[in-house]
C-alpha cells in the first residue's frame, strides 16, 4: 500500500465523520459533542497535508 492512498483514505474518513457529527448534532443527536466536530475536522486537515506531501514528494 502507498502511503498516499493510505493518507488521502484517513483524511476521507476523517472529513466524513466530522460531517456526521455535524449533521447529528444539528438533528438533535447529541450523543457526539459538538467539540468533536473540530477535532476531526482538524485531524483531516493535518491528515490531507501528509497526504498531500507524499503525494508530492513520494
Amino acid at each position: 500500500m502507498n502511503p498516499a492512498f493510505i493518507g488521502g483514505m484517513l483524511s476521507l474518513l476523517a472529513m466524513i465523520i466530522a460531517a456526521m457529527i455535524a449533521v447529528l448534532n444539528k438533528k438533535g443527536i447529541t450523543q457526539i459533542p459538538l467539540k468533536w466536530h473540530h477535532i476531526f475536522g482538524s485531524i483531516a486537515i493535518i491528515i490531507g497535508i501528509i497526504h498531500a506531501l507524499y503525494a508530492i514528494l513520494g
